[in-house]
């Protein structure tokens, strides 16, 4: 014998266009909500008769838009189901994911609780819905997001400036959203993130081995591609091919003042400076400097007797240009065993002219250091 369902006629007019619906209880519902006490109402059955339930609204507006209409709900105590426009939902189940916390930052609302509930009970018929925030939630989340954040992996954190990113791409589109103040800070803030990343980044690499010049994962292609650990007077590389002769390196440094630097670049395992044997305290540039530097000074001349080429065809001017050779690592060379490597680096850098040695070491200082000035700037 089939159940005697109870009619519901809920007024409320916060229902909108489902204010005056009817729906339907199982006596069993009715006999529990009967026996709860309610604050406005004298138990929770009277409360859904007056008012409704919570989320309720929701998931009719949901419910209609998916399967039409003429459907009927059924709040009941068996399991939820939908079998043509006869929708029958566990309303213990259904009450219970309203009040659950699924955001230590915010609770469900009603329709996040209907959306959920529909997607966790009914999948198959009603597939792809998708959860939308409120503003309130919206603004609690913004609220808290700095100090939540700092438990994300590496892996959410990005996806969360994915999506932050994504928003502001959005946002630029209407200019009344962003103020100039913001999108400077913005800005900054990316920058930041990037040359720290960055940074961590060559930490992470000089650990490895890398190949100097071939392929895209080589030094010299990373090195070129992060040129502002050389200081933010460098422009975006030159390729040689733009050039248009052969005798130069594969890159050339403009700066933003219109001239032309060149930097060689060679692996950090490499050695930089030999001891002399016969003078305690005295070092020399190792075979690999010395052909360096044998290299750049061809480098040097080549630019120079191509001078007005380069002029006419880069509108850069080569007129004493420097030239930087990135060779070896002076990691521990500030303690007191190799304090002298680094007062001979010093001195024989002085006695080259228009050349200088620099350390992977020093580049990373370096670069540390454009992070800590640019994070005091903003």
């Amino acid at each position: 014998m089939p159940t005697q369902l109870i009619q519901i006629k809920i007024l409320n007019k916060s229902y909108g266009n489902f204010s005056g619906v009817t729906i339907f209880v199982t006596p069993i519902v009715k006999t529990r909500l009967e026996k709860i006490k309610s604050q406005r109402h004298e138990t929770l059955f009277k409360s859904l008769q007056a008012n409704g339930f919570k989320g309720g609204k929701h998931l009719l507006e949901i419910l209609a838009n998916n399967l039409g209409k003429s459907l009927k709900l059924i709040l009941s105590h068996e399991k939820s189901k939908i079998d043509g426009k006869e929708v029958t939902i566990n309303l213990e189940a259904f009450d219970g994911l309203a009040r659950k916390k699924f955001f230590e930052v915010y609770r469900q609302t009603g329709i996040r609780t209907a959306t959920r509930f529909i997607q966790d009970n009914f999948s198959k018929e009603i597939p792809d819905l998708e959860i939308l925030p409120s503003k309130k939630e919206t603004e609690q989340v913004i609220e808290v997001l700095p100090e939540a954040t700092k438990t994300l992996s590496a892996k959410k954190t990005d996806k969360l400036i994915e999506k932050v990113t994504q928003v502001v791409k959005e946002a630029g589109v209407d200019r009344k959203k962003l103020t100039a103040s913001t999108m400077k800070e913005l800005q900054a803030a990316a920058n930041q993130a990037l040359y720290r990343g960055k940074l961590e980044e060559l930490i992470d690499r000089l650990g490895k081995s890398f190949p100097e010049t071939s392929g895209t994962n080589s030094w010299q292609a990373w090195i070129y591609a992060n040129n502002w650990l050389f200081g933010s007077n460098y422009l975006k590389p030159i390729q040689k091919k733009q050039v248009g002769f052969s005798e130069i390196p594969d890159f050339l440094f403009p700066t933003s003042d219109g001239f032309l630097d060149i930097l060689e670049i060679k692996k950090p395992d490499k050695e930089i400076l030999v001891a002399n044997g016969s003078h305690s305290g005295s070092f020399y540039w190792s075979s690999e400097v010395s052909q360096a530097i044998g290299q750049v000074v061809n480098y040097l001349y080549q630019l120079e007797i191509h001078q007005l080429e380069i002029e006419k065809k880069l509108k850069l001017s080569t007129i004493k240009p420097r030239a930087y050779i990135l060779i070896g690592n002076s990691e521990g060379w500030d303690e007191l065993k190799d304090e002298s490597k680094r007062e001979a680096l010093r001195k024989l850098n002085f006695a080259l002219h228009g050349i200088e040695i620099i350390t992977y070491t020093q580049l990373l200082e370096r670069g540390k250091l454009l992070v800590e000035m640019y994070d005091r700037e903003n």
